[in-house]
């Protein structure tokens, strides 16, 4: 398994002042929500496993949701590679070039390109 590693720099250090030293993201505004005592305990042990706090998990959870997009293209990229790599190993393949217009991968582009400008479509980025 590999390490969970926040997809941006977290300080628990803090300045003159006491407060904590400003983070990669941003400046940040006093905003107010109602949690469940439930959400809060797990915002609460979340932070405390990362050694950051429960405002920095939302902030880091909140990237995450935005990469969806990103990561099943990269999927999808490192798939086609893949399949470029092994290309030519079938018979049927040799003195060929390899090429995803094929009519075999019909369904295939158009999964990506779903992936690529209408994500909402595959449920991702919701």
């Amino acid at each position: 398994m590999t390490e969970d590693k926040p997809l941006y720099k977290t300080s628990i250090h803090r300045d003159e002042n006491g407060q904590f030293a400003p983070k990669e993201y941003g400046q940040k505004k006093i905003r107010s929500m109602m949690l469940s005592d439930h959400a809060w305990d797990s915002l609460k042990k979340l932070a405390d496993s990362k050694g950051v706090s429960r405002t920095d998990i939302i902030e880091e959870f909140t990237r995450q949701q935005n990469s969806e997009q990103q990561t099943v293209l990269k999927a999808l990229n490192n798939f086609i590679e893949m399949e470029r790599q092994s290309y030519g190993s079938n018979a049927a393949q040799k003195g060929k070039e390899f090429s995803i217009n094929a009519r075999t991968w019909d369904a295939f582009r158009k999964f990506l390109k779903l992936a690529e400008i209408s994500p909402w479509e595959l449920g991702l980025d919701e």
